[in-house]
């Protein structure tokens, strides 16, 4: 009997004593979480270890230089495929591999919802060209100067005497090749009256467009002009634009150009990511343009506690921790996802140490008891003889 009392004591402490370490080692393991022994009584007498059970208070989360850095603000866990194999961590250290994946550094990829759809699939950034996009559309937000007189001379794009005011914008063709576009007003000797033209690499797109100012300097004419088609003669498509020009007005004061906006880009390169709190992932290309790669995928269950612990700081549904309930970032229990953040470990390395001396000092307890046995037996057999 102290036998058998002495070896579930020896065990029980050698667990504690394991499970110490191996929390201790992950101090500074990035969203790891402590384990605690639990034991019971065993019929008869000693111990046995029930259970070793995470702990799951949330860590801190420290603020990195990395976009691709991931913290969770409450509950949930990431989603991570491994090879086919469900995985889960708290662990948001990522990156982009060679493929465009978001992987950890065990190249486990990070799951989410894509196109608003509701089975979590692989994110992953498009590295690959984006396509150009021809200028189509054009706003302008403009002051004419309503005092400044008719010009003498008739119109000249080389004669700055003979128009009023010169706007210069980029323009993009199909290709994604830059062109200059100029615009021209001109006044009229009717009252009110501004004459538009434009020019596209010095070659005419727009003859001389009217262009109507009521006596409160807003436009009266159409606030939409179309530019007819026109080639750039270098393969590209034939080039249509549309000038909205709902926000141009003609007030008595300085000439100025609030904003010129154009829908038109060059190709590009993705160069960046964003991710937001609700775990939806932007990818940021060189040309401007955004591209929406999905919104990270939370799970979270009906007993986390139950999860079994695997390697590489990740855990596995059982039966004990119940079924995943997968969903986004901020919606129902799951917590918020702050990018540029890493949650540490929330092992108490004080606390720690102290089970790691208790355990040793179990271990020295039952090692003597053992010893006691012994040496009673021996001197039974020694009697005996």
């Amino acid at each position: 009997m102290p036998t058998n009392i002495a070896l579930s004591g020896l065990n029980a402490a050698f667990t504690r004593a394991r499970v110490a370490a191996n929390n201790i080692a992950n101090v500074s393991t990035n969203g790891f979480k402590q384990s605690r022994v639990e034991t019971v009584a065993v019929q008869g007498g000693g111990v046995r270890v029930a259970q070793v059970r995470p702990q799951l208070e949330q860590g801190y989360l420290n603020i990195t230089d990395s976009a691709f850095d991931l913290g969770i603000s409450g509950n949930g866990y990431f989603q991570l495929n491994d090879q086919g194999k469900t995985v889960y961590s708290r662990d948001g250290a990522f990156s982009v591999d060679r493929e465009g994946y978001i992987v950890n550094s065990s190249g486990q990829r990070l799951q989410g919802f894509q196109n608003g759809g509701t089975t979590p699939a692989d994110l992953r950034v498009d590295r690959s060209v984006s396509a150009p996009t021809a200028t189509s559309e054009m706003s302008l937000n403009v002051n004419l100067d309503a005092t400044e007189s008719v010009p003498l001379t008739a119109f000249d794009p080389n004669d700055s005497s003979s128009y009023n005011h010169k706007i210069s914008t980029t323009v993009y063709d199909s290709l994604g090749e830059t062109h200059q576009m100029d615009l021209y007003f001109r006044n009229t000797a009717v009252s009110g009256s501004v004459e538009m033209s434009a020019y596209v690499d010095g070659n005419q797109v727009l003859a001389p467009n009217t262009m109507t100012f009521n006596s409160a300097g807003r436009l009266s004419s159409s606030a939409s002009v179309s530019i007819p088609g026109f080639n750039v003669g270098n393969g590209s498509e034939d080039m249509n634009i549309t000038l909205n020009t709902s926000e141009i007005s003609r007030y008595a004061s300085d000439f100025s150009v609030n904003s010129i906006q154009q829908d038109g880009y060059s190709s590009g390169s993705a160069t960046a990511i964003s991710v937001g709190k609700d775990g939806r992932v932007s990818a940021l290309y060189s040309n401007g343009e955004t591209r929406d790669v999905g919104q990270v995928a939370l799970a979270d269950f009906p007993n986390p506690q139950g999860l079994s612990r695997l390697g590489n700081n990740g855990f596995a549904q059982s039966h004990e921790s119940g079924s995943a309930t997968v969903g986004y970032a901020g919606s129902g229990s799951l917590g918020q996802v702050q990018a540029g953040t890493l949650e540490t470990s929330n092992v108490n390395l004080e606390e720690q140490l102290i089970q790691l001396k208790m355990a040793q000092r179990e271990v020295q307890a039952n090692v003597q008891v053992l010893k006691a046995e012994g040496e009673m037996i021996g001197s039974l057999f020694r009697d005996k003889a």
